[in-house]
């Protein structure tokens, strides 16, 4: 399903490279141009890429901000919102426009290369009202040929196509709900009775966590999700018709059914709350402060599942 290059501020680009030789030889001219044009520059690297980067630009490093790209990448949804917050910064202190270079450390299993997969298409939605430009890294060395071609279909440009659109790009959600991992079944968990107010609920809830040994600041970030989700039940739901939890893979997973009719985007609660289509806070909200969560479509209704 191709993708048509729809308006944005954002040029979300991908640089597929061989060697470290290909690697400088792109990336420093174009650090090196966005200083010229006045930009605020980032560079978000390995500690070794960004050494050989310092020294290609030689005086020049010093006006780009690095960033270790072993803390910006922990999880989807933190490193958008990540992003969000730094480009807003950025632009409010500069006043100027950002250029960003940005690799990703190795994925360690098959699911989480397929989240980072999912991340790159749901990026042109969620950060598109920011005025900024993206150059996402791969090393062919390093990445498979499966990944090389989703690349491919979630960067709108190709780094070194002379800024022609990529012609193999997809519509985002259509990307994003094909790349993302598919959600298992988990073995039973206990029902949470649903019944009463949510402060009931979140007192039931808590004393399950506390039975489980769950840290006091886990448990709040739970409840304070588990929140959300309840509450975007009730508004959107029709109401939550229960609750389970449990242990699962020495995580604590809590899940929230409702009988609505589901989620139609796939991106929903990645949309950073400043930006224009920021629907869905409640998950977003729920995204930052757990390790996943799931929305798994019934028949009828949804059950969100949490992972703290």
């Amino acid at each position: 399903m191709a993708s048509s290059h729809s308006e944005t501020q954002l040029r979300h680009e991908a640089f597929v490279y061989d060697g470290d030789d290909e690697f400088v030889a792109g990336i420093a001219p174009h650090l090196r141009q966005g200083l010229e044009e006045g930009e605020a520059t980032i560079a978000v690297l390995t500690r070794i890429n960004w050494a050989a980067m310092r020294e290609a630009l030689g005086s020049d490093a010093g006006e780009v901000m690095h960033v270790d790209c072993d803390a910006q990448y922990l999880r989807p949804a933190r490193t958008l919102a990540a992003y969000d917050a730094l480009i807003r910064q950025t632009v409010a202190e500069r006043g100027t426009s950002v250029r960003v270079v940005a690799e990703m450390p190795p994925s360690q299993t098959p699911a989480e290369g397929a989240e980072w997969l999912a991340y790159e298409a749901i990026l042109n939605r969620a950060l598109a009202h920011l005025p900024a430009s993206v150059v996402c890294l791969y090393d062919s060395r390093v990445v498979s040929g499966s990944v090389v071609d989703a690349v491919w279909r979630t960067h709108p440009w190709g780094f070194s196509d002379a800024g022609a659109p990529n012609a193999r790009y997809e519509d985002p959600e259509h990307a994003a709900a094909v790349l993302a991992p598919a959600a298992r079944a988990v073995p039973v968990l206990e029902p949470i009775g649903i019944a009463g107010d949510i402060f009931s609920f979140r007192e039931r809830l808590a004393t399950a966590m506390i039975a489980w040994g769950i840290p006091q600041t886990s448990v709040m970030n739970m409840l304070v999700a588990a929140t959300e989700i309840v509450d975007n039940a009730r508004q959107h739901g029709g109401g939550a018709t229960g609750a389970r939890a449990g242990i699962v893979d020495g995580r604590f997973v809590c899940e929230i059914s409702d009988r609505g009719r589901g989620l139609a985007d796939p991106m929903a609660g990645y949309y950073p709350p400043a930006s224009d289509r920021s629907l869905g806070t409640g998950l977003w909200v729920a995204r930052q402060l757990l390790f996943r969560v799931d929305v798994l479509p019934g028949v009828p209704g949804t059950t969100v599942r949490l992972w703290l």
